[in-house]
């Protein structure tokens, strides 16, 4: 199936297994060294694990579930040409058909693309677009478009 690079992309993610695991076993492994390398008494180690598990709480909602009030529900490109000069839309839990410019700071690899925008108001998203979370053509699709971006 061939696609243009002149027509939209829309990168809808669901919720990535490879995302979670990452999440969870990142977690898992801070509340080892904690537990097990941390000999500072009871009442630190208590309140390091429950700042843990309220990190891993707060990501998984952010990035996972993406419940928050700043998390990035969609994000939507339109190739260069159209009126507007925008290029890339998001949609947030807070507020919807953002337009934003993407920041240099985003990153691509084969298996992971994290997304940086800043909107006019200078207020900043990511989103997180796993392998696993969207179709391997918009995957590919978003790949190239990145590319062609120079990121």
């Amino acid at each position: 199936m061939s696609v243009s690079l002149n027509s939209p992309l829309l990168v809808i993610p669901s919720i990535s297994w490879l995302l979670m695991g990452i999440l969870i076993c990142s977690h898992l492994l801070a509340l080892v060294v904690v537990l097990t390398l941390l000999q500072s008494g009871w009442l630190v180690t208590s309140v390091l694990s429950v700042m843990i598990l309220f990190s891993c709480f707060y990501y998984y909602r952010w990035h996972i579930r993406r419940t928050l009030n700043k998390s990035v529900i969609r994000a939507a490109y339109t190739p260069r040409g159209n009126p507007s000069g925008q290029h890339w839309r998001i949609d947030a839990v807070r507020e919807a058909d953002i337009p934003v410019t993407l920041l240099a700071s985003s990153f691509m690899s084969t298996w992971l693309v994290i997304l940086n925008f800043k909107d006019r108001q200078q207020y900043r998203y990511t989103l997180i677009i796993p392998v696993d979370a969207v179709s391997r053509t918009s995957y590919r699709r978003l790949r190239v478009i990145l590319n062609t971006q120079s990121l």
